[in-house]
């Protein structure tokens, strides 16, 4: 468009509600992190509360009579009372809680990644969501050193976003452990890491902001001349820099573990696959059964007091509902999975299925997105035991049945080596033979690759020659 010109563009935008997206955030989460999420807002929400155990019906209408005396009218100020005050959200919860029983197990023990770690850190912390979700997404292109592999404008050109929103995203990404993580380069690693320890007006900053390259290439008489220091000045603060660390992301050991919960059992109820959601271990909770009082008594307070009174029951009520959300989708996406994988389920590895989450959004009517942060991180015990919920979702190759899954046909691989001749190993191209004789079409060197993954050494490292 030339200059002076005015014109309009029709353009169609998704937009996240801010609710959608805190609603994403949580179905994310595995169980153990959403209970110390919800432990934490209950110590920091006055309108939450946990149930610790079933009120008699004496009780409970003894509750409800009470706060219907205690009930403001809504023409008291601009607020509208009447919103705030709808049961019908905590009845439901509490009506589908199942009757309380021990949390299934086992819990086992799971190497952390590097990606992990970063990404426990930002869901735990006060950033907003929109925050959230491009933090996560800056944390998914870092690489092994913990530097980011991409622009901000190419950041915010793939999620729509302002460039200003994902600076706030990356800043909140460099708080966290370990120091310097998600930086553009080495400049900005070591001055965030100086930031850190106190030191950002240090001489060790200013050689690090204007001299690096003398730095890295010993020129130290030209640092103190340029800085109007003396040269033992500079090799000071060379050893400050030097404890720093300029791969922030080397510095993250795999020996750290994490705890992985079923947050999904599978069971068997009259010859049919049901499932439920394993989430005992988190807090029951419900708005504060005094919460019509403390609104009433609100009314008299000052508006910076009464908006924080709304706002912390808008939370209450937020985190109620999104938690019966929760488990509502979860569990359907592990109907939906159950009825495509159900001989699996029956009959072991051999009989699973190619499924993609695209077909199973379909089955239930949701986004594709949804689907795939609901499984993501999350296990399920089945009768072939404790699996990740994406260990049901594999592409698939043509056989004269339609299609099997990627996932028996690397078991057919497995069995068909482990029952070769020691002394005459059978090739990539023999196997593939094989699997063409069963109907399967595959090539000798999708053989390899599946044989690669499965830890299985080439054909001369299998042969034995005694």
């Amino acid at each position: 468009m030339s200059p002076g010109k005015m014109g309009l563009r029709q353009e169609l935008r998704q937009v996240l509600a801010p609710e959608m997206l805190q609603l994403l955030k949580l179905l994310q989460l595995p169980t153990l992190e959403l209970q110390q999420l919800v432990r934490q807002e209950l110590e920091i929400n006055p309108m939450l509360e946990e149930i610790l155990e079933e009120p008699s019906s004496e009780q409970q209408q003894e509750a409800e009579e009470r706060e219907d005396h205690n009930e403001p009218s809504p023409e008291l100020d601009r607020i509208d009372w009447r919103d705030y005050m709808q049961e019908g959200v905590d009845d439901r919860y509490l009506k589908n809680l199942e009757p309380t029983e021990e949390p299934e197990g086992p819990i086992i023990a799971q190497k952390d990644t590097f990606q992990d770690y970063l990404l426990f850190q930002l869901r735990t912390s006060a950033a907003d969501p929109q925050s959230t979700a491009i933090g996560e997404y800056l944390i998914g292109n870092l690489n092994d050193d913990g530097y980011l592999t991409t622009t901000l404008e190419e950041v915010a050109q793939a999620l729509g976003q302002d460039i200003d929103a994902v600076e706030r995203a990356l800043a909140e990404v460099q708080k966290l452990d370990p120091p310097g993580v998600c930086c553009r380069d080495l400049r900005e690693c070591l001055l965030i890491q100086l930031n850190i320890l106190g030191q950002e007006e240090s001489l060790a900053a200013r050689i690090v902001s204007g001299h690096l390259e003398d730095l890295v290439h010993q020129r130290y008489p030209v640092i103190a001349r340029a800085l109007g220091v003396l040269e033992s000045q500079v090799l000071q603060a060379r050893e400050l820099i030097s404890s720093l660390s300029p791969k922030p992301g080397a510095s993250f050991t795999s020996d750290q573990s994490h705890y992985v919960y079923p947050d999904l059992v599978i069971e068997k109820r009259d010859g049919e696959y049901v499932v439920r959601t394993n989430d005992q271990a988190v807090p029951r909770v419900r708005l504060t059964t005094g919460y019509r009082q403390i609104l009433t008594q609100s009314r008299k307070s000052s508006p910076q007091d009464r908006e924080y009174v709304v706002k912390r029951l808008e939370a209450a009520r937020f985190i109620v509902r999104m938690i019966e959300q929760r488990r509502r989708t979860m569990s359907r996406i592990m109907q939906a999975i159950i009825e495509r994988q159900t001989e699996f389920l029956d009959k072991g590895i051999r009989y699973i299925k190619p499924l993609t989450m695209k077909l199973i959004a379909q089955d239930i009517e949701m986004h594709e997105s949804t689907v795939s942060r609901a499984v993501h991180n999350k296990y399920v015990i089945t009768p072939n035991g404790m699996l990740p919920v994406k260990y049901f979702f594999g592409v698939g190759l043509k056989s004269d049945s339609g299609e099997d899954s990627a996932k028996s046909i690397k078991d057919t691989i497995a069995e068909m080596i482990s029952r070769e001749n020691s002394q005459k190993p059978l090739s990539d191209q023999e196997i593939a033979d094989r699997l063409s004789g069963q109907g399967i079409t595959i090539a000798r060197r999708t053989v390899a690759k599946y044989r690669e993954e499965l830890k299985i050494l080439p054909t001369k490292y299998r042969r034995n020659k005694v």
